[in-house]
């Protein structure tokens, strides 16, 4: 571990919660024991991610049947109390708050990173967007309080943290939109081009290709996917949507032109963090982000459900834009800042974005430094 850094490992057996806190400093591990069974946990994690799916418009920018007007959320939410269709996810977010982060809140004020290992279905929970009141009585999001990053497992992230050469600059390669159906994926890179990165090697529509991931990925230090993804019941077909024709779990897992030359991959589409079927017993997802872990890359940036293309196009502008303008920040820290952008962001009086469902489903895993 590096010095100023911690992990919280999860272990959920039929009766109780166990968390581990290891770090540097400490003479030993230390074990708390929470009192939530399994059950419970699994109802509270997964009908939260059904409260704020039920509310979430999907990549494709378009809202589904029955989701309430994005502006008249955003004047909801951003009120001083919270809106009907919001406050059953926010006494949920404090009750898994209370179980997941309060009984550690010390640790992870002493320490500067927490790296999070989840166990179950807290795979399927950005536990960085969980609810608490601060001193003021407003809801606060745990993002806002404290640096929290993902690993599958101890062991993967052993493999995935290592020394990197210093970079004087970092290269980008973008594929955007490969399917022609996501006109915001397109405007996202573009953006990220224009603003951030200007000698950016992109490629869109039918050029964003396969091939061209395999030919030109190990002479890029970031590469992103603005797209599509897609699950599927096999875990190993998987796959991100390119121009013509998919991008597997299989053939990402088996490359090996990414090793000690990626630092980042961002998977800029939907549900990229996840498998179908519910992780149980310790099991380990066999998910997009996982297989370019597997690939090579220290770092992935990936999505735990359907993303809005507006509110995503920010987040990603904003996030390339402090990598750019901050180059001494680290990648969580500039995911970080970017969420908290979105979140915080105000329009005609509002916060459009405030809404968890907006800007929390994207998790940095592996080598967050």
């Amino acid at each position: 571990l590096p010095p100023d850094a911690m992990f919280v490992q999860y272990f959920q057996t039929p009766d109780r919660l166990f968390i581990f806190v290891v770090s540097k400093t400490a003479q030993k591990t230390k074990v708390v024991s929470v009192p939530v069974s399994a059950k419970d946990m699994d109802e509270a994690v997964f009908a939260w991610r059904q409260s704020v799916q039920a509310r979430n418009p999907t990549r494709s920018g378009k809202a589904a049947a029955g989701k309430p007007d994005k502006k008249k959320r955003a004047e909801a939410f951003d009120a001083e109390a919270a809106p009907a269709d919001s406050e059953a996810m926010l006494a949920l977010s404090q009750k898994l708050y209370q179980w997941l982060l309060q009984p550690i809140e010390a640790d992870l004020q002493a320490s500067k990173t927490a790296v999070l290992v989840p166990f179950g279905s807290l795979y399927y929970l950005p536990i960085h967007a969980l609810a608490t009141k601060g001193p003021d009585g407003k809801i606060q999001f745990a993002i806002e309080k404290f640096r929290l990053s993902y690993a599958s497992s101890t062991t993967v992230f052993k493999m995935l943290i290592r020394e990197r050469p210093e970079r004087k600059s970092r290269t980008l390669l973008a594929f955007g939109n490969p399917d022609g159906s996501l006109p915001g994926a397109r405007h996202e890179v573009e953006q990220v081009q224009q603003k951030s990165f200007p000698s950016a090697r992109t490629f869109y529509e039918k050029d964003a290709t396969k091939q061209r991931f395999f030919e030109l990925a190990g002479q890029y230090q970031i590469i992103h996917f603005a797209t599509h993804g897609i699950l599927s019941e096999d875990p190993l077909a998987s796959h991100l949507k390119m121009a013509n024709e998919p991008l597997t779990v299989e053939e990402i897992g088996g490359f090996e032109g990414m090793e000690g030359k990626t630092d980042l991959v961002v998977l800029s589409a939907c549900e990229t963090a996840l498998q179908v079927a519910k992780a149980s017993m310790g099991q380990e997802l066999t998910s997009l982000a996982t297989a370019f872990g597997y690939a090579g890359a220290p770092a992935l940036i990936a999505s735990l459900w359907e993303v809005d293309d507006e509110a995503t196009a920010e987040l990603m502008t904003a996030f390339y834009r402090i990598l750019h303008t901050q180059p001494s920040i680290d990648t969580l820290e500039a995911l970080r800042q970017a969420q908290i952008h979105v979140l915080h962001l105000t329009r005609d009086g509002v916060r459009p974005f405030a809404d968890p469902a907006y800007w929390a489903a994207f998790q940095l895993i592996g080598d967050y430094r």
